[in-house]
């Protein structure tokens, strides 16, 4: 990175689009030969159509970089939380979580899914219980309600099981008050669970299943009316939309009834029935964006999303061209936006989407600064309308960290808990902590 940072001034960051790109052309004397190398130290993807608009690609990933003295630095927290690879998988569904006392709460896997809490603001954590039945390739979804964790998770026999959880406050402590089947049945692989839980206490499953014989898979849904002692599977299936490949999603209870925000191969969608008969009628299914290739994203997971007091949904994803946008479900108009790019640098292979007490948005991701990929924080205080970064993490623990997997609690009071997700070595990984004010 150095050789080219001596040839490039900070006055760049104050030439209009056009001086700059000549700037560019003339100082560093760029050709089609030697883009590939300037693409390389700035991390930004090729999708002009001309050397000009390439180099400008290319600038914007370098002003990151430049401006990073402007951006708040924040050095994480070793934690003594280990795993492998699957410790926060995946993006969609909800591992953390802050109870009305302000102590953090995270499930990661570690071998099995394991209920960690924050001791001493997080210099410690300690460990309370572990879900019955989970392993290794488990993974899970929680809604927290008052003192109650309501948590989906898929198990070591391949069905999707529910526990409901209780918290005391006295002494910070977890109890498992019950464990429950969801969806259990030979002939199927139930995988990627997702929890939601409306006023009048209905509690919606959603997940990935795989007929073993024959391979097809579709995303279902069950219910409870009565607390989660037992459940009902809905009839009413979506397929995945090449019959094999990859599709997961997330239940979202809304004001007309349940959706699902959910990932079909190259496209992110929305469905939504109608309620309390979440096995009827469909009100809609629609295409919210056309995704590109290039989204790292094996089991279509890598999207997030929180719902306001007022309805409305928001949500971070990648738009499969290296770059993380956010998009909003408006619940008055029942529409949803059109995706927009919140940082013009290649990002977002994994995001996770927060809002706090005030309405601040907050997306955090990973992002390409230079030569060095990085978590970074972005915020919004205008419902999504512009963002701006506010923060970018580092870490001592290792000198590559791997890929950069985060994990943040949905909802949050004033400030934001982050963890960071590095690679110890090649079967070991452990976390990070940060709070980002």
């Amino acid at each position: 990175m150095a050789p080219f940072f001596n040839e490039v001034d900070r006055s760049l960051l104050i030439h209009t689009d056009s001086a700059r790109t000549d700037w560019l052309l003339d100082t560093t004397r760029i050709s089609n030969d030697t883009l590939p190398t300037l693409q390389s130290i700035s991390g930004a993807k090729v999708a002009g159509s001309n050397l000009e608009d390439q180099v400008l690609e290319a600038y914007s990933s370098i002003k990151a970089a430049f401006t990073q003295d402007e951006i708040d630095a924040i050095t994480g927290t070793p934690t003594s939380i280990e795993g492998g690879e699957g410790m926060i998988s995946a993006r969609f569904q909800e591992h953390s979580w802050i109870t009305d006392d302000g102590i953090i709460h995270i499930l990661p896997n570690t071998g099995e899914l394991t209920l960690y809490t924050a001791v001493n603001g997080g210099e410690t954590w300690d460990s309370s219980v572990v879900l019955p039945g989970s392993d290794a390739s488990s993974t899970s979804d929680g809604v927290l309600i008052g003192d109650g964790l309501y948590v989906a998770f898929s198990t070591d026999f391949g069905s999707i099981a529910f526990s409901q959880l209780a918290y005391s406050d006295s002494d910070a402590s977890w109890e498992i008050e019950a464990t429950v089947d969801v969806a259990r049945d030979r002939t199927m692989i139930y995988e990627r669970p997702s929890v939601a839980r409306s006023d009048d206490g209905t509690l919606f499953v959603s997940y990935t299943a795989t007929n073993r014989l024959t391979g097809d898979v579709s995303l279902m849904v069950s219910y409870s009316m009565d607390g989660g002692e037992s459940w009902v599977q809905a009839p009413r299936t979506i397929p995945s939309s090449t019959g094999d490949g990859p599709i997961s999603g997330e239940v979202i209870v809304t004001d007309r009834g349940v959706g699902l925000l959910y990932k079909d191969g190259l496209t992110l969608k929305w469905a939504e029935f109608a309620y309390p008969d979440s096995t009827g009628s469909r009100i809609t299914n629609q295409v919210l964006i056309e995704l590109g290739n290039d989204q790292r994203d094996p089991n279509a997971t890598h999207f997030s999303s929180v719902t306001d007091p007022e309805g409305n949904i928001h949500v971070a994803t990648n738009n499969g061209e290296g770059q993380v946008v956010y998009l909003r479900y408006d619940s008055t108009a029942n529409t949803w936006s059109e995706p927009e790019e919140i940082v013009n640098y290649r990002s977002g292979d994994y995001m996770q989407m927060s809002i706090a007490d005030d309405g601040t948005l907050y997306i955090t991701y990973n992002a390409r600064i230079g030569l060095n990929t990085v978590a970074e924080v972005s915020s919004s205080s205008d419902g999504g309308v512009t963002w701006s970064v506010v923060a970018r993490l580092s870490q001592d623990e290792v000198e590559q960290s791997g890929n950069v997997r985060v994990e943040t609690p949905g909802y949050i009071d004033d400030e934001l808990p982050v963890f960071q997700q590095v690679q110890l070595s090649r079967d070991d990984q452990s976390l990070v902590f940060y709070e980002v004010g």
